[in-house]
């Protein structure tokens, strides 16, 4: 009697530890050291350990990084990167200051690279940029301030500035992946990978017929267990700085392969019942 009333306790207790924890590696400053880098392989979701820099270093895979702590630290900081810094070329630049008419327009002379209007308007002030943009410059730095109108923009271009990092973090592991696959074709091993390789090994040998490349699949449109309300970084980074899952089959490392999220629901189903079986059993001994 007893181990039936206890039994919708030990599905809410399990139920809770299955799934409190999200272990996918998020790609920021707050990622456990084991986190898994999550992918699909021949349908089904693997969680696959994140290489470590000295694996990345072997084979030089390196994808270049903003390095927005110094972009968006200070409103001054943002336009200089504008100006003179890192985002020079970007097209981020192009979006800036729509309500008041825009600060920036392509220069055909030079590649279509933004450049600063010959003149704009900043809250409601109009300078003339041509001569000495000086006071333009100035002026976009207490536009951007904290409190002034621009800094909800300047917010909006770091946040998509911090995700495209962590998405490019993402292909750093799919790209060694399939690196590694291709390495181990021809026998070829590195200590400093040796945790992955035995991985690609062991489902390799499970999969013979798949690619290297398929190594190299993000999630797709599958979820994670325990991940259901995370924002991952397999998810690729719309124009407004939100995500959104990338499933399209371009040869990308990392888009995911199409096919049904099941794999995921049933890892977590799995999980779950079998270790309600176990409790269940025990309490039934216990009592």
């Amino acid at each position: 009697m007893k181990s039936v009333i206890v039994l919708p306790l030990a599905i809410s207790l399990l139920a809770t530890r299955a799934y409190a924890q999200c272990d996918a590696c998020l790609y920021t400053a707050d990622d456990a050291t084991d986190c898994k880098d999550y992918g699909q392989l021949g349908g089904e979701l693997v969680a696959w350990p994140r290489a470590s820099q000295e694996c990345l270093d072997v084979y030089q895979i390196k994808v270049a990084q903003q390095n927005v702590a110094s972009i968006c630290t200070y409103a001054s900081a943002f336009v200089n990167a504008f100006r003179v810094g890192d985002m020079q070329s970007s097209d981020a630049a192009l979006g800036l200051g729509a309500s008041e008419g825009f600060f920036f327009e392509q220069d055909p002379s030079n590649n279509n690279i933004p450049k600063l209007k010959d003149s704009i308007t900043v809250s409601g002030t109009a300078y003339d940029c041509s001569d000495d943009p000086t006071d333009c410059w100035n002026a976009l730095k207490a536009y951007f301030e904290v409190g002034a109108p621009g800094h909800a923009e300047m917010e909006q271009v770091c946040e998509t500035l911090e995700n495209k990092n962590r998405v490019n973090l993402q292909l750093e592991q799919s790209t060694v992946r399939i690196r590694l696959c291709e390495e181990l074709q021809n026998d070829v091993t590195t200590t400093e990978c040796a945790e992955l390789e035995a991985m690609i090994q062991e489902l390799g040998a499970a999969n013979p017929d798949l690619a290297c490349s398929a190594y190299g699949f993000g999630i797709g449109d599958a979820t994670i267990p325990g991940c259901e309300d995370v924002i991952l970084a397999t998810q690729a980074p719309t124009e407004d700085g939100t995500l959104e899952a990338s499933s399209e089959e371009t040869g990308d490392p990392t888009n995911g392969e199409d096919g049904e999220s099941s794999s995921a629901t049933a890892i977590g189903t799995f999980t779950i019942c079998a270790l309600v079986v176990s409790w269940v059993s025990a309490v039934t001994i216990w009592f």
